[in-house]
């Protein structure tokens, strides 16, 4: 069963705004595991960083955990749907009196904290999740990184292993313009003598990782398969074996297993669009996570109408040349991805127009373009298809969830 935990989400908004550095909010994370009694060391865990590909290697580590007989704390971001899809078990939510214990901890210890612009959303969902493994006494905790690795509020935990997917150019105003600079951050999150897995690498970051490892006197090992499913799950067996050796891994097992909000996600039997075969909903939002799910798409014999929408600092341009390469689409309806993120529709449909994608319809306005695309979508008996953003996959699910 899935729930909202409003009382907290509420009170966490007061916290969104802030000028701190990256490093003073850091710093403010260490601070605050001191005045929680080290919530993050409670838990032997696992750390999850990189570019692509976070969610599947955290959500892989713990189901082989699980599968292993271990209760597992599983911490990813964003949320789709619901907040609880941040911090759960490897079966879902926790029971919701772990929850409000946490809350209340959480909300007694900061109301004897002086103010301070440092102490973030983030921060303190992070303090959160932390104390909500503490609380269930999981066997083991999952740490999915946010943007960075060096000033991550993750990056307090002591983990025993690190994980590593794919780095790319993202985030560019903060972690840096290259795919070297962006390494440089992402690996601030490997530990002394703490074993590193990571997905194959470009060169330039690849040297990175390389000099990294060496200094924290660590070794560092690259896995690689036959897709980017496949590769993902097998740096999640890695990580396992450095604590358990002789586990056994069916990687086929694992993929029926995991599943992510918003990854691949297929939605069928829509009460209110009879008619629509199916909703495929994908958060993929670079070229190269767009590039693998439109090469499973086609594997899959996918193909249908698409929603995009992607936010303002993504490479549309690239993502628009892949969408109309794979040719599955008949259809195109693009808008913004919600409110929460700066989206810049021109620039998305210039991106299509160059292209040459010109059948399409664009409107501002996404929920009404997201219910036009419904309807459409069930009057010709056609799949739809909802690539570009977190948040523009979250909008579809709440259309969808409102008329059901």
């Amino acid at each position: 069963m899935e729930y909202d935990l409003e009382t907290l989400t509420d009170w966490l908004e007061q916290f969104n705004e802030s000028t701190a550095t990256r490093e003073e909010r850091f710093n403010k994370m260490q601070e605050l595991c001191t005045l929680f009694g080290h919530p993050e060391k409670s838990i032997p865990c696992f750390h999850v960083i990189g570019s692509k590909g976070k969610g599947t290697i955290t959500c892989s580590i713990a189901q082989i955990l699980k599968n292993q007989g271990y209760s597992v704390g599983v911490y990813t971001s964003p949320h789709v749907s619901y907040f609880t899809e941040r911090i759960r078990s490897a079966d879902g939510p926790f029971p919701k009196e772990v929850y409000d214990q946490a809350e209340q901890e959480i909300k007694r210890i900061i109301s004897g904290v002086n103010p301070d612009d440092a102490i973030t959303w983030k921060v303190l969902v992070n303090i959160f999740a932390m104390l909500c493994f503490k609380i269930a006494k999981v066997d083991f905790a999952v740490y999915e990184a946010g943007i960075g690795g060096r000033f991550d509020s993750t990056n307090v935990v002591l983990p025993k292993a690190v994980a590593v997917g794919p780095i790319e150019l993202e985030h560019t105003k903060t972690l840096g313009n290259t795919l070297t600079k962006i390494a440089e951050e992402k690996s601030g999150a490997f530990k002394e003598g703490i074993p590193v897995i990571s997905s194959i690498q470009d060169k330039g970051a690849k040297e990175v990782f390389e000099k990294e490892s060496s200094e924290k006197h660590t070794k560092i090992e690259y896995v690689s398969g036959g897709d980017y499913l496949e590769t993902d799950i097998k740096i999640a067996t890695e990580c396992v074996k450095k604590v358990f050796p002789d586990c056994v891994v069916d990687i086929e097992s694992i993929k029926k297993t995991i599943h992510l909000p918003g990854r691949y996600e297929i939605i069928k039997e829509l009460s209110d669009y009879p008619n629509i075969p199916f909703i495929l909903l994908d958060v993929a939002h670079t070229p190269t996570s767009t590039r693998a799910v439109l090469e499973r798409m086609i594997r899959d014999n996918i193909k249908g109408n698409l929603i995009f929408g992607c936010a303002k600092d993504k490479n549309s341009g690239k993502i628009a040349e892949l969408i109309k390469e794979a040719g599955i689409f008949k259809k195109y309806y693009l808008t913004r991805p919600g409110d929460y993120k700066e989206s810049n529709l021109a620039q998305i449909i210039d991106s299509f127009e160059k292209a040459k994608i010109f059948s399409y319809v664009a409107d501002e306005e996404y929920k009404r373009i997201i219910r036009q695309a419904l309807q459409e979508a069930n009057a010709s008996r056609t799949p739809l298809i909802v690539l570009g953003s977190f948040y523009m996959v979250g909008e579809v699910k709440k259309v969808i969830s409102s008329n059901s």
